[in-house]
């Protein structure tokens, strides 16, 4: 059974012909089943997503307030939670997609078990990776990871420096080193 988005006014701030949508929402049902894309952006009242949260589509969460992505979440696309309050991720959380946490300055470490097809921590604070990460391609401009890697199962790094990729590095170039 569906459930309807609890109502959230939100305040509208123009800037340089942009607009901007800042919403006053603070919660999400429990169980709550999104079959398509679920949109939060500029969400910065919501701390946390429900319990039981499954997005058929993609999860996008960027200048959120959310501060974890819980281990009951689903989500069958990317997750883009990028330059949001964002500072743990659960255990052994896997997404077959993307997961783009660039700019999220409260995120510390990577969880046990973190599994996805692409990860990007550019411009954190993330200085290692755990030993039993899986991910396809590893973007990690930005962070004390840009010059140091870890055994982990990594296919392709990606280092950016000022936007521009300066070095792909392929899972045979790696200089496995362990902490």
């Amino acid at each position: 059974e569906e459930e309807d988005l609890p109502e959230g006014e939100g305040d509208e701030e123009e800037e340089d012909d942009e607009m901007y949508y800042y919403s006053k929402l603070t919660s999400l049902p429990d169980n709550f089943t999104v079959n398509g894309d679920l949109t939060i952006y500029y969400a910065y009242n919501l701390e946390q997503l429900p319990r039981n949260l499954v997005v058929k589509g993609d999860l996008f969460m960027s200048n959120s307030g959310v501060k974890e992505l819980p281990a009951d979440l689903k989500v069958a696309g990317d997750i883009m939670a990028h330059s949001s309050k964002l500072e743990r991720i659960a255990d052994n959380f896997t997404i077959n997609g993307e997961l783009d946490v660039k700019l999220c300055s409260n995120i510390r470490r990577l969880p046990n078990g973190l599994t996805a097809k692409e990860l990007s921590i550019n411009n954190t604070s993330i200085e290692d990776v755990p030993f039993n990460l899986k991910v396809g391609v590893l973007a990690v401009g930005g962070t004390p990871l840009a010059e140091k890697y870890t055994n982990a199962q990594i296919e392709q790094m990606i280092i950016e420096r000022g936007g521009f990729i300066k070095k792909v590095v392929s899972h045979k170039e790696f200089s496995l080193k362990s902490n």
